[in-house]
């Protein structure tokens, strides 16, 4: 064997050795690992399509799920205010929504047109479930708190039209006209007043 040829034997041999014993080495750092840092976590599938992502934007981290044509369908993030969960469907569109801000959780429904259909809220103060057409407007509201309950209707105008409630002396009707005036009120059409709800009050329409 020539000294060239043994140079090259020799090459080979240190090459392959060296490319074992770095296996070997990152198997054993792998096995050693107790944490990754990194800015941004991307997870793709088979195919090399981004799948999800879990990332830090303007001091917010969100984790972000993705279909197969790439899609975002669940998004899950934490803000100043505090977290939130989302649904998408398969155009993109924002279907539902779960979030805390404070002392507030909330739970928002939206149609296939993206519009707000829904809404659950709740904190000390009590809880209320708002029901809205497709037009944005109230059709129905049921409020609870510590003094009172109170269940209302709304026209397809969006205007107040009938009203259930609770409250500490006793429960009562109210119905109300097309033109807000107050029609028609048991017992004895002698209720108490209720704030923000009088004759010529609409309550919320948006």
């Amino acid at each position: 064997m020539t000294d060239r040829m043994k140079l090259l034997v020799v090459a080979v041999v240190a090459t392959m050795g060296g490319y074992i014993g770095a296996r070997i080495g990152i198997k054993v750092a792998m096995r050693n690992i107790t944490e990754v840092k990194t800015k941004r976590l991307i997870i793709v599938d088979k195919e090399g399509k981004e799948r999800g992502r879990f990332t830090v934007n303007l001091d917010r981290p969100n984790i972000q799920l993705k279909d197969k044509d790439g899609k975002m369908r669940g998004l899950f993030a934490l803000t100043h205010e505090g977290p939130f969960l989302s649904f998408f469907d398969r155009k993109g569109r924002a279907r539902g929504e779960f979030g805390l801000q404070g002392p507030f959780s909330s739970l928002v429904l939206y149609d296939e047109n993206g519009k707000l259909r829904g809404e659950f809220n709740a904190d000390n103060a009590g809880s209320k479930i708002v029901l809205r057409d497709a037009d944005g407007l109230y059709r129905g509201e049921f409020k609870a708190s510590p003094l009172d309950s109170r269940l209302t209707v709304f026209g397809t105008d969006g205007k107040m039209r009938g009203m259930f409630s609770g409250e500490p002396n006793g429960s009562g009707i109210r119905i109300w006209d097309t033109k807000g005036n107050r029609i028609w009120s048991s017992p004895d059409n002698h209720l108490s007043p209720v704030p923000g709800f009088e004759p010529g009050s609409w309550g919320p329409t948006k």
